[in-house]
């Protein structure tokens, strides 16, 4: 089975009419259609009407006779009742009486907007094939065919009485034809003809062997080869008041005179010039501009007893005046990666024509073109500014840089290389090519040795070059240990920045609070990116310090054993440590618990002291204690 859809038409609320051809029997339309049935023959024509959004059929009918019908043009009219004008071998009806018509193969069918009831049917004596139809803003209708056949209908106001076009206007409701004529020869190839709501037909047809009518003054009148184009234009002068305004010119030097004619239908039409002068009636009139300036000129037609009763139009007449011509314009140079761009805004005034020299060569007569520059540099651009109508010039001359323009690259750098992995090195999106000096275009490439990469990118007729480097990622320190007194809690850390971490009591947070002493160990990514591992030793420091952790004895003799008197034990802080011989001379002093005696004067191992014994004084605050400052003073033997 065949459908085609053949025309459509928006209702005034915006629903959607189409009409077209079906072989089919059974499409699918609401109840309540004029005819809901296929109605025989080899095809029928068919109405539907949907919703805007096309996503609900509202109403539908097929429409024909036991023999085989086509739909082939829809319009509305004001009531937005639908027309349809198709071909049938059978018989359509004359419906209702007085309706103008007689047996042919040419129907016209005036449908109600839900397609339930057929408020007119017709036929035109003879056939043709149908090519535009109107329903125009009276209400009037009109039809125009080809291959012309049979008793088709004319009027005593023919064009012709033969020929191979037909076309017809008909009075409100088919009540009687107003016009009927033949026109020219041969055929149309496609939808190229229309009419307009006025009533005017516009066609382009295919015309052979000079078979075509045309004008004296027709721009061609006969045909250029043996099959060509023909194209004409007719007013069938029924649609009710038409306004259009003729002037053999719209520009002239002040004082500028035009003489305008009122073409179209009405009964009375009204000027108005838009310079304060007072409205003028009539089919001819004249007006004089003695300043200079666009004047919009409106023409009214009107007539009481026209179906629309009124139409408007307009024109604008250009007035010059040759002491005012000025040439001025200011230039854009635009140097970017795409190109070298020249925008000018044009403020010139009083011209009617403007000729452009861009310095390079090339030129415009454009009223503010845009002009591409191969290369950067200094042009002379310049600007002649004619008024044909008053035969002046003025001309102006400036000139314009185009600088080589920059691309902004500045690719991250320096990218850290984890330890046993490898680094993703992008230069960013948005650039026409990319080249690494490894031998890669893409925009990053994947490195495991560090090093400086070069990578030269191009946006258009830009190019840029820069390197990235890749470093080793440093490696972070132990974590030093952490002290804690006996029933308090501490906070323990990496000691180094992380993105994500995770403790080995579970918890996600770089820094946490622990109450238990041992050790807690944790894995997670650097700063950098890198992965990481790591223990931190928390120690609980003795509620009660007592002086065993004081040594008494040492042995300076460079056997790497006791070789130091060095304090050791946790939480000290704010430390000192001085040493006196018997007579109270100081042999040395730190406040670094790391750092010991080695027996020298002031730890000078050529300076050594004499075997025996030796005072101290040594002076800390307790992590844990509640005293400020503690002091332990006491002996130490020095024995090689």
């Amino acid at each position: 089975m065949s459908d085609n859809a053949m025309g459509l038409r928006i209702a005034q609320n915006g629903d959607i009419y189409v009409i077209g051809i079906t072989e089919s029997t059974d499409l699918i339309f609401p109840s309540g259609g004029l005819m809901s049935t296929y109605q025989g023959g080899g095809r029928d024509g068919y109405a539907m009407r949907l919703t805007s959004d096309l996503s609900t059929i509202v109403a539908g009918t097929y429409f024909g006779t036991p023999d085989s019908d086509g739909a082939y043009f829809i319009d509305t009219d004001t009531d937005d009742n639908v027309w349809i004008f198709g071909q049938s071998d059978g018989d359509v009806p004359i419906y209702p009486v007085g309706t103008y018509g007689s047996a042919g193969e040419i129907f016209l069918v005036k449908l109600a907007p839900q397609l339930n009831e057929a408020l007119i049917t017709t036929m035109i004596p003879g056939n043709m094939a149908p090519v535009a139809f109107l329903v125009d803003v009276c209400n009037h209708v009109y039809i125009s065919g080809y291959n012309t056949g049979g008793s088709l209908p004319t009027t005593a106001d023919a064009l012709y009485t033969t020929g191979g076009f037909y076309l017809a206007a008909f009075d409100v409701d088919m009540t009687s034809i107003l016009f009927g004529s033949f026109y020219g020869g041969s055929h149309v190839d496609g939808g190229t003809s229309r009419f307009d709501k006025n009533g005017i037909i516009y066609q382009g047809v295919c015309s052979g062997g000079n078979s075509m009518q045309s004008t004296d003054w027709a721009w061609r009148t006969t045909n250029a080869i043996s099959w060509d184009i023909s194209v004409f234009k007719i007013d069938f002068a029924v649609a009710g008041v038409q306004a259009n305004i003729y002037s053999t010119s719209t520009t002239g030097c002040v004082p500028a005179t035009f003489t305008l004619n009122a073409v179209g239908q009405a009964t009375l039409f009204t000027w108005n010039f838009n310079d304060g002068s007072p409205l003028a009636t009539g089919n001819e009139v004249s007006i004089t501009y003695e300043t200079p300036g666009a004047y919009l000129v409106t023409l009214i037609g009107t007539d009481p007893n026209s179906c629309n009763l009124a139409d408007t139009t307009y024109i604008t007449l250009n007035v010059y005046d040759p002491s005012e011509l000025l040439a001025q314009f200011r230039p854009t140079p635009v140097s970017s990666c795409d190109g070298y761009f020249l925008e000018v805004e044009n403020s010139s005034v009083g011209g009617t024509q403007y000729n452009w020299n861009f310095g390079d060569g090339s030129s415009s007569v454009a009223f503010e073109p845009v002009h591409e520059y191969a290369g950067p540099g200094t042009y002379t651009v310049s600007l002649e500014v004619r008024n044909t109508v008053c035969a002046d010039t003025a001309m102006v001359d400036l000139p314009i840089t185009f600088v080589v323009p920059q691309l902004p690259f500045d690719p991250p750098t320096p990218i850290p290389l984890c330890p046993g992995s490898s680094a993703v090195l992008s230069a960013g999106t948005g650039f026409d090519s990319y080249a690494w000096s490894t031998g890669g275009s893409g925009s990053s490439i994947t490195v495991d040795e560090p090093g400086y990469y070069l990578i030269t990118v191009t946006d258009g007729a830009c190019e840029a070059l820069d390197s990235i480097q890749a470093i080793v990622a440093p490696l972070h320190p132990p974590t030093p240990d952490v002290y804690k007194c006996a029933g308090s809690s501490v906070a323990i850390s990496p000691g180094f920045t992380v993105s994500s971490i995770l403790w080995s009591n579970s918890q996600t947070v770089p820094i946490i609070n622990v109450e238990e002493n041992g050790l807690y160990s944790f894995t997670g990514v650097d700063g950098v990116g890198c992965n990481v591992t790591g223990t931190v030793l928390v120690i609980e420091i003795p509620v009660t310090r007592g002086d065993n952790f004081i040594p008494n004895v040492f042995t300076p003799n460079n056997d790497q054993m006791n070789d130091q008197f060095q304090i050791v034990g946790e939480g000290l802080q704010d430390f000192s440590m001085e040493i006196y011989d018997r007579w109270g001379l100081k042999m040395f002093e730190t406040i670094s618990q790391t750092n010991g005696w080695n027996g020298g004067l002031d730890n000078t191992l050529a300076s050594a002291v004499p075997d025996g014994t030796y005072y101290y004084i040594i002076t800390f605050k307790d992590l844990c204690s509640t005293e400020p400052i503690t002091t332990h003073t006491g002996h130490v033997t020095v024995l090689r």
